[in-house]
């Protein structure tokens, strides 16, 4: 959807001439966006957070990922993401909106970290339909044991406490530990079973919903080498769906999708972002890569 990337580009741009100060070069920002980990202090005053960016060599849908955070008086922040948040059997990290709130109750002074408390939710549930064309190239073991489609509708809720330090002008640190619950359901799916002649095949109807709480932790660093430069990294836990081998029903299980990145911070308030971003739902299997191009613009408002 490339003109989602449009409008949100165009939307950074104009914003951030409509700003009235910009956030000052000096203080190292540890967000390279769009990110749902909670890498930074709220800032003091008003701000006003953007990010967008694209991958270019997105292997389907081509999406636009986003992100829009909005500061209040260094306490409260509130944020709207449209990222990844709950990986798919064949390893797609699709998009979804998410809504965040921040309540800062200990500020960043000093060396002394600043300390938040978190709550990120999914606005609906996602829903997946996966066919024979995307089981039999991603999950060939799976589809020749007889599942030929499946469909599933998963919705997760993450809560926690998140603290991050700047040690100087060049290194800052982040982390957050919390829990996640992830609900999910099994719609319709078709399998088809080798028992004999004829083979046995047959729909299923939806199963109850299932709901699991997993722990959730993420970690981040940011390292300036010279002023207009920064290098981040950040891994977390993400939650995924997957179709359990013995079974062949649903499950819902913990992965990790990991981000190395680095900003360009241009003369204007914007920045150029480019990163690799994996997710990894097993040691033996990484299922999804991605390279985005991005821009990013935090201003404050008198």
């Amino acid at each position: 959807m490339k003109h989602h990337a449009v409008v949100l580009v165009t939307t950074l741009m104009v914003l951030s001439k409509l700003a009235i100060a910009q956030a000052p070069a000096g203080p190292l920002a540890a967000t390279i966006s769009p990110f749902i980990g909670q890498d930074a202090a709220v800032p003091a005053g008003y701000s006003l957070s953007l990010s967008a960016a694209y991958p270019p060599y997105e292997r389907k849908s081509n999406p636009a990922y986003g992100s829009i955070a909005i500061g209040i008086a260094g306490v409260l922040e509130a944020t709207v993401n449209h990222e990844g948040a709950i990986g798919s059997p064949i390893g797609l990290l699709r998009p979804v909106t998410m809504l965040g709130l921040r309540l800062q109750i200990v500020p960043q002074r000093e060396r002394l970290p600043a300390v938040s408390l978190f709550l990120n939710t999914m606005t609906e549930a996602q829903g997946e339909y996966l066919g024979g064309n995307d089981l039999a190239p991603n999950l060939p073991d799976i589809f020749q044991r007889g599942v030929r489609s499946i469909s599933y509708e998963a919705k997760t809720t993450v809560a926690g406490v998140s603290l991050t330090t700047k040690l100087n002008d060049m290194f800052s640190f982040s982390a957050s530990l919390g829990g996640r619950e992830m609900v999910w359901q099994q719609r319709w799916s078709a399998y088809s079973f080798n028992v004999g002649l004829p083979t046995a095949q047959g729909w299923t109807f939806p199963t109850a919903e299932r709901t699991r709480l997993r722990l959730d932790w993420s970690a981040s660093v940011a390292i300036r080498p010279i002023e207009q430069v920064t290098l981040i990294g950040e891994v977390s836990s993400l939650p995924f769906i997957d179709i359990d081998p013995s079974s062949l029903i649903l499950e819902a299980r913990q992965g990790l999708v990991g981000t190395v990145g680095v900003r360009y911070t241009l003369p204007i308030p914007l920045s150029v972002d480019l990163y690799d971003r994996w997710y990894s739902e097993t040691r033996e299997r990484t299922n999804y890569h991605q390279l985005r191009l991005g821009l990013s613009t935090e201003v404050l408002f008198q």
